[in-house]
């Protein structure tokens, strides 16, 4: 197993991937793309992600995680899992794995985690799909996941709290509420 490290930021739990079979380490997957590849795009806010940017690179925490499902398309049958993404501006976008993605991605999520994901392309969303107008797709080659301690703070409420803020975070920001005004 190969530990990713973010260059910039110090890591308390990086997540490890077991590639498998066949697969591509992250180091040998980031070797493949040179010294101007992925470790070199700069930290974007999810609210200035663009179709200009093929690949970009987020800190986000994840609200939440759908479960696996398989599809079947005229490509074949295939899986895919998805999950909600928080910055810490507020601002949401959805990123969805396809294929072997899902299984290399899946184990390591974990829902109010918050991660760096590194060379995730960026596409329009679909809204039959998807409720945010921009969304990641993560692929089992070029992409890169890390997780980062609580420090990093992601803990803004989201822009649009009445399609993107988790039952939980209304609750906190109520209680936050509450305190404030009788607390005077």
């Amino acid at each position: 197993m190969r530990r990713r490290m973010s260059p910039d930021m110090p890591l308390s739990d990086p997540v490890e991937t077991s590639p498998g079979p066949g697969r591509p380490t992250a180091h040998t997957a980031h070797a493949a793309h040179g010294p101007s590849g992925v470790s070199s795009l700069p930290l974007v806010p999810i609210a200035q992600l663009s179709l200009s940017m093929p690949r970009c690179r987020v800190r986000a925490r994840v609200l939440s995680k759908s479960g696996i499902r398989a599809f079947t398309n005229s490509r074949g049958s295939s899986q895919l899992f998805s999950m909600d993404l928080m910055d810490s501006d507020g601002a949401c976008t959805r990123a969805t794995c396809f294929g072997v993605a899902v299984d290399k991605f899946y184990p390591a999520i974990q829902v109010k985690k918050i991660y760096e994901i590194t060379g995730a392309s960026v596409k329009q969303a679909n809204p039959r799909y998807c409720r945010y107008p921009m969304e990641l797709t993560l692929d089992e080659r070029g992409a890169f996941l890390t997780a980062l301690p609580e420090e990093c703070g992601t803990e803004r409420r989201p822009t649009n709290p009445s399609t993107s803020t988790p039952k939980v975070a209304c609750v906190r920001t109520l209680l936050l509420v509450l305190h404030v005004i009788f607390g005077v």
